[in-house]
């Protein structure tokens, strides 16, 4: 009877110490990227000097050299690109899920 007793627990703490290694290894476990075609992506004609984020109508863009990244929010691609160029300057490519935007847009974007 003992023996039973003693072999449910030890199957009990085999079974907590792996539920709570799984957890620290997830925990631990670097965060990844985004899955592609749920961002938009910036490329700038001038890199940036450093690193910098902005919160732009509700989405945090983050811009490091000449790319930035941002999530994809359901803007219209010139409208966001707009913001971008009026954030951190001139946009030399943009690009949301759905593709890239043509070189009339481009203009439109930088020209505000």
């Amino acid at each position: 009877m003992q023996t039973d007793a003693l072999r449910t627990r030890s199957r009990a703490l085999i079974a907590f110490t792996a539920a709570a290694i799984l957890t620290l290894a997830s925990l631990a476990a670097p965060v990844q990227a985004a899955p592609r075609g749920t961002v938009t992506t910036a490329s700038l004609a001038a890199p940036l000097p450093q690193p910098r984020q902005q919160i732009l109508a509700g989405v945090l863009w983050k811009c490091a050299g000449e790319r930035c990244i941002a999530p994809a929010d359901g803007s219209r691609a010139v409208v966001s690109c707009q913001r971008v160029a009026r954030a951190f300057g001139t946009v030399a490519s943009f690009a949301t899920p759905t593709g890239e935007i043509n070189p009339e847009e481009l203009s439109r974007c930088n020209a505000s």
